[in-house]
């Protein structure tokens, strides 16, 4: 939902400059993989270190 709006605003944006150029859509499809990385390798870190912790020392502190 945010990927037509972003372009639509980016471009309209762009249209008041002088010197005219264009977005290209290799910049989003690279956000949204950017993105996709970032999430996963914190999901990833989250639940390893999770999976490590030992459940004793988690009920001992509540």
């Amino acid at each position: 939902m945010a990927f037509p709006a972003s372009w639509y605003f980016a471009t309209k944006w762009l249209e008041n400059f002088a010197s005219k150029t264009s977005i290209d859509y290799w910049i989003y499809i690279l956000s949204i993989i950017l993105v996709i990385l970032i999430s996963l390798g914190t999901i990833i870190f989250q639940t390893l270190r999770t999976a490590r912790t030992n459940p004793a020392d988690s009920l001992r502190y509540e």
